[in-house]
């Protein structure tokens, strides 16, 4: 059987990644700053739906469609658990261990992902 790949490249990919974390780093940032304003009581957020689009084509691309039982995809864990490969936290595929610290290892990993056979 032939190794799937996915359509983008992991430059491609890489440097989709690091939009997020920039576009996340800002967001954080300013949630912070408005908490010095408002003491607590609310702080803002806004919906991203250019950043969920682009979660979901990511995540057709490399066949993670499905999330876990907590309602997470590869992707949300990498970007959102992970914080982008900072946590250099480890995941378990076919009794293997992989650390995951950044976005090529995610490529990676992902590609090991879309190459395991999937129930239907």
């Amino acid at each position: 059987m032939s190794k799937i790949l996915p359509i983008i490249t992991k430059e491609q990919f890489v440097e989709i990644i690091n939009l997020i974390q920039k576009q996340s780093e800002k967001d954080n940032k300013f949630a912070d700053f408005m908490e010095n304003y408002l003491d607590g009581r609310f702080v803002p957020t806004m919906n991203d739906y250019n950043g969920l689009v682009i979660e979901k084509l990511l995540n057709i691309i490399f066949d993670d469609i499905e999330p876990d039982k907590y309602d997470i995809t590869w992707f949300s864990w990498f970007c959102y658990e992970n914080e982008f490969g900072k946590r250099r936290m480890s995941c378990r595929l076919n009794e293997i261990e992989y650390v995951i610290s950044n976005a090529e290892e995610f490529y990676d990993f992902m590609i090991l992902w879309m190459n395991i056979p999937k129930e239907k």
